[in-house]
């Protein structure tokens, strides 16, 4: 549940509005209405209503998660940008498939980002434990 944030100002009848509120008030209500308010008191509120989070990129609603796509993430690793370009698109349900498909465990509760910082990591990993692979192993005198 989303909690907006608010001030409540509340006034018994005869007690004026405080001259700052009042100002506020003549913008956008006819002075009848602000003088009935202080004549026979009530209740002032103000709330703030932000945006909610951003929606997701359209083109990525229907998108199906396979192999090959996949296969296309992991041909973008030298590009990570590019790739979180991607995934900050998808919903944290196909995040979770995508995670799936690369054998990334998660925990449970992972934000999104979480997800997308997980699976940028596993895909630019795989090059850095393949060059350790790659070296020739060094003799160990003991």
């Amino acid at each position: 549940m989303i909690t907006v944030p608010k001030h409540e100002i509340r006034l018994m009848s005869g007690q004026p509005v405080p001259p700052e509120v009042k100002e506020i008030l003549l913008r956008f209500f006819p002075k009848k209405q602000v003088d009935k308010l202080e004549r026979l008191g009530g209740r002032i509120q103000f709330s703030i209503a932000a945006p909610g989070p951003k929606r997701l990129d359209p083109t990525m609603k229907g998108l199906f998660i396979d192999e090959s796509f996949v296969g296309e993430l992991i041909a973008q690793r030298s590009n990570s940008e590019k790739m979180r370009a991607v995934l900050n698109g998808m919903s944290v349900r196909q995040l979770k498939e995508v995670c799936g498909m690369l054998g990334q465990p998660l925990r449970s509760k992972a934000t999104k980002a979480e997800i997308i910082a997980e699976i940028v990591t596993n895909i630019g990993n795989e090059d850095f434990w393949r060059q350790i692979a790659s070296r020739p192993s060094e003799k160990l005198d003991v």
